[in-house]
C-alpha cells in the first residue's frame, strides 16, 4: 500500500495487462484470492531502473490525476519516474491527447509511433 497526495494505491499485478499496475484504493470493488501466485517472474520495467521523464498536461483533471499520481497538485507539469518506456507510453496515450511527453526523445517517438498506428486503424 502507498500514498499519493489524499489517494491510498495497492500495487498488484493485473491479468488483463499482464503487467503491474497500481490500484486506486477506493476504486477497488471486489478482491478474489487465489492459491497460486500469479506475480510475474521478471522485474517490472525488464530488469531496468526507473525511467525519468518530463510529462505536460492540459489540466489537472481527475483522469490525469489517476494515471499520474505523481503530478503534483496545481502544477500542469512535471518530472516524473515511471517502469519503462513502454509504461510511461501506454500511460500517456490512455489519456488520450490530454497529457504529452516533453522528454526523453525515445519515450515521445514511442508515444508517436502508438498513435499513428492507431489514427492509420481509422483509415
Amino acid at each position: 500500500l502507498s500514498q499519493s497526495g489524499s489517494h491510498e494505491y495497492l500495487q498488484g499485478y493485473c491479468d488483463n495487462a499482464k503487467a503491474i499496475r497500481n490500484f486506486r484504493a477506493d476504486r477497488i470493488v471486489g478482491v478474489i484470492e487465489i492459491d497460486d501466485q500469479i506475480w510475474p517472474t521478471e522485474q517490472v520495467g525488464n530488469g531496468e531502473s526507473s525511467i525519468s521523464y518530463q510529462v505536460i498536461v492540459e489540466a489537472a483533471t481527475r483522469q490525469v490525476r489517476e494515471i499520474l499520481p505523481q503530478l503534483p497538485i496545481g502544477s500542469l507539469s512535471a518530472s516524473m519516474l515511471g517502469y519503462s518506456e513502454i509504461w510511461i507510453a501506454r500511460a500517456i496515450c490512455s489519456l488520450a491527447g490530454q497529457a504529452q511527453v516533453a522528454e526523453p526523445a525515445n519515450v515521445r517517438a514511442l508515444i508517436q509511433s502508438r498513435a499513428s498506428s492507431a489514427l492509420r486503424n481509422y483509415e
